[in-house]
């Protein structure tokens, strides 16, 4: 018995050390839960398949500016004014907050942009902030569904190098999504499971019990985490090959095409695995973007409106030279 309670007292006084080590070095523990009346985004609203979607009515960014943005009864992004007579052909525009216009007003979008390009397309913007390719993936299928057999002309999914990670629910993309009840959001998710892929619902990472008050807590859950989702990355780039694939085989068995538009980098082996299984692809890329502030909201955030006109440009070219519309 002597031996058992000096063996606690060592292993308490031990942990006392190890917490007054990290305070010390600067090390702070975890914040309180985000009160979601003050920090969740008036642009977001909860959904029980996708994670989350654009709440309809009028949100804002939380970019520089804080822009009013648009969005209608079924989440979709304003692209026209208002009350415009019916248009004889349609596209789905899919994809991440790059695609919404995050940050610039609804008439700056390359939605709104290719809407006046072309008179007799409604081109209707689908983008949802923090999208990635599994998230348009399950939307679009919603989407297609609701068509009631008369599909799009045409779908663009954009791609942006982050939806890899953002498939797997990697700890990297994780530590973006903080949730006001737990530790994170968890968005639906894809791993790689033999020739085929696993899907997971939503759900949520709680904390630790005492992981609020204790440091020595936090880091080991964090260590946990680390080792427990590590798998996770090395299968972003399996996954996401498989997802656009999917995504290929489904819009062409609706009657439709889809074009995969790169507004920026995606990875060689995604872009030789598109080249194999015939996916159209196009590059869009703006030259200069990642050093010119031009190209940024505020010069800092996201894809600036002069960014959204070069994406228009760069889509009506390919629209034209491959006869898409």
């Amino acid at each position: 018995m002597r031996s058992l309670l000096l063996a606690l007292v060592v292993t308490l006084v031990s942990l006392a050390i190890a917490e007054g080590v990290l305070r010390l070095v600067g090390f702070e523990p975890a914040p309180p839960p985000l009160d979601p009346r003050e920090h969740a985004a008036d642009w977001g609203q909860p959904d029980p398949v996708l994670g989350w979607t654009n709440h309809p009515g009028t949100g804002h960014s939380n970019e520089p500016g804080h822009v009013a943005m648009t969005f209608g009864p079924g989440g979709e992004r304003a692209s026209a004014p208002a009350g415009e007579p019916p248009r004889t052909h349609s596209v789905l525009l899919m994809g991440c907050s790059y695609t919404t216009g995050l940050g610039v007003a609804d008439d700056e979008t390359f939605a709104w942009r290719l809407n006046e390009r072309y008179p007799d397309v409604r081109f209707e913007n689908h983008g949802v902030p923090g999208y990635g390719t599994y998230q348009s993936l399950l939307l679009l299928e919603r989407l297609l569904r609701q068509s009631h057999g008369q599909p799009p002309e045409l779908v663009v999914y954009s791609f942006i190098g982050d939806h890899t990670k953002r498939n797997v629910a990697s700890l990297k993309w994780l530590r973006n999504l903080k949730d006001s009840r737990g530790l994170f959001t968890v968005p639906p998710r894809v791993a790689v499971e033999g020739d085929g892929l696993a899907t997971y619902p939503s759900g949520r990472i709680d904390y630790w019990p005492l992981e609020r008050h204790s440091l020595l807590v936090g880091r080991l859950h964090d260590l946990w985490l680390r080792m427990s989702l590590a798998d996770r990355d090395r299968q972003k780039i399996a996954a996401t090959n498989r997802l656009l694939e999917r995504m290929d085989r489904e819009v062409r068995e609706a009657g439709s095409h889809l074009l995969v538009a790169q507004l920026d980098d995606m990875p060689p082996e995604t872009l030789a695995f598109m080249a194999q299984r015939n996916i159209a692809t196009v590059d869009c890329i703006a030259p200069g973007y990642k050093s010119d502030p031009k190209y940024r909201v505020g010069g800092v955030g996201h894809p600036s409106g002069l960014r959204h006109s070069l994406w228009a440009e760069c889509l009506q070219r390919e629209f034209e030279a491959k006869r898409l519309l």
